[in-house]
């Protein structure tokens, strides 16, 4: 298994954020190798496209490692690597002694989801067929998924709710916009929801319209920073919950 992990000049993890460099590790259990360095270097004012061509072109100098390994976990730069395809994992650990647990919880997100497909394929395997193991507990570094609404809104009585995504995202790393919002926005009985967070996910607006949902966007005013979107139903929308497709493909968080 390939996994790059995000070091100072020191060779400590260290956050997308920071000055660093990705590492590429090659190995597996307790038996890793460095194998080159790929650079990561962002301008403090640099603007969103330089950003996304930054990443985009990190992502391409990967190749086939889809795993990214630093001390933090959360924010647009992580969330733009997943929607191209990379996971992120953090930890405050050195990188040697990290690297055996992104691996292990790697290989049991793998089997978790072959287990997941096989069981919605052969529903009522015998005990000796494809699902007889079940399927693993994820280890806890594993993103959640979205499947079922996993923090409620707020509900503030007659069909009014709130949602805080800034002060999820700050309570839980490994959560990402898509993950906490989609289930909220399809599987909730809101005539409308107030959303916080620190910026619009890119995605936001166009899982709205999907939804036959609008919003209304302003910029909090001090001593609050960031955003608030209102969602509400369109006029003659059905107001029980709808379970739209949900994509985890990874957004802005």
């Amino acid at each position: 298994m390939k996994i790059a992990a995000y070091v100072n000049d020191d060779g400590e993890l260290t956050s997308l954020y920071k000055k660093g460099r990705f590492r590429l590790y090659e190995g597996e259990a307790k038996t890793w190798r460095p194998i080159g360095d790929i650079s990561f270097e962002m301008s403090a004012d640099a603007s969103l496209p330089n950003v996304r061509e930054t990443i985009e072109t990190a992502a391409t100098s990967l190749g086939e490692c889809k795993i990214i390994l630093s001390s933090e976990a959360r924010g647009f730069f992580y969330s733009y690597f997943a929607e191209l395809g990379v996971s992120s994992w953090k930890s405050n650990a050195s990188v040697l002694d990290a690297l055996p647990t992104v691996e292990k919880g790697e290989r049991e997100k793998a089997e978790a989801a072959a287990a997941a497909g096989c069981e919605s394929a052969h529903e009522g395997c015998s005990s000796g067929g494809c699902g007889s193991k079940g399927r693993k507990k994820l280890v806890q570094l594993q993103p959640v998924t979205a499947a079922e609404p996993l923090i409620p809104a707020e509900d503030l009585g007659n069909g009014h709710y709130r949602f805080d995504l800034a002060n999820e995202l700050k309570k839980n790393p490994l959560l990402n916009s898509r993950q906490a919002l989609i289930p909220i926005l399809s599987q909730t009985p809101f005539e409308t929801l107030e959303i916080i967070c620190d910026h619009i996910p890119r995605w936001f607006m166009q899982r709205v319209a999907e939804l036959d949902l609008d919003a209304a966007i302003v910029t909090l005013e001090a001593p609050a920073h960031g955003v608030k979107a209102t969602v509400t139903r369109k006029p003659g929308y059905e107001t029980s919950p709808r379970r739209a497709p949900v994509s985890l493909s990874g957004g802005c968080a």
